[in-house]
């Protein structure tokens, strides 16, 4: 309970008239009242004091090789975009098959160095994407596949990459690695290696060096992706200032 374990130190101090000063303390405690433990309780506290029941909160953080899902195969929490425009059915996460317009989800969160593993049904064209601030890869699937473009880079600056390998298998499930390590990005279908990719092979991708988002979507045809699963290398823990507000 992020409300009654200890009450939180913030950033900045108040001076009193008197010169004394004085450090605000928010949430609640074990100590203290029911009515407390809320975000918007307020204190001022010495900064020198010293109590169990004050101090800084811990947050959980992903750790480096445990693989985390994705999709919980039961609704859309933690992605965003055209969310209205994608089923959750048989935990499968799937394309509106009356919806014919392109079709876009993205995660909430961003991520370093990862490998992404998902499963991908597709009767149609669909790709997944990379995405930072400055730049992004979209991963090209599905109908393509016909023209040995499935697995193909692109970038945003409309440069592409072609697969060295065919191992795709229209209308039936595939196993999808993407390996990204800073501008690197590494694609393997069905166990075999299809692409590679840093910014000397294509330059747009030594603006891809920061947190991404990643993408899925469905340019036409009907689409089912399972079994979204990552695994950071190296998770970013994010270390901020407590403000009062």
């Amino acid at each position: 309970d992020m409300f009654s374990s200890v009450c939180e130190w913030c950033e900045g101090e108040v001076r009193g008239t008197n010169g004394t000063v004085q450090r605000v303390n928010r949430g609640g405690s074990w100590s203290r009242s029911a009515n407390s433990a809320t975000a918007t309780s307020r204190i001022l506290l010495d900064p020198s004091t010293r109590h169990n029941d004050v101090g800084l909160r811990v947050s959980r953080v992903p750790v480096a090789g445990q693989w985390q899902s994705l999709f919980n195969g039961t609704d859309l929490t933690g992605w965003t975009g055209e969310t209205k425009r994608w089923i959750v059915e048989e935990s499968k996460l799937k394309t509106n098959p009356t919806d014919n317009m392109g079709q876009w989800l993205v995660t909430e969160r961003t991520f370093g160095d990862f490998t992404v593993k998902l499963q991908v049904y597709t009767a149609g064209n669909t790709g997944v994407r990379l995405e930072s601030e400055s730049a992004h890869l979209d991963v090209e699937i599905g109908a393509n596949a016909t023209n040995n473009k499935t697995g193909q880079f692109q970038t945003g600056d409309l440069k592409a990459r072609g697969p060295t390998a065919s191992a795709f298998r229209p209308l039936e499930w595939n196993d999808f690695d993407i390996i990204r390590r800073g501008s690197s990005v590494t694609l393997h279908i069905n166990g075999e290696l299809v692409n590679t990719a840093d910014e000397k092979t294509l330059p747009d991708l030594a603006r891809l060096t920061g947190p991404v988002k990643i993408g899925l979507e469905s340019h036409s045809g009907s689409t089912s992706f399972r079994d979204i699963r990552i695994r950071e290398i190296n998770p970013r823990i994010h270390v901020g200032k407590l403000r009062n507000h």
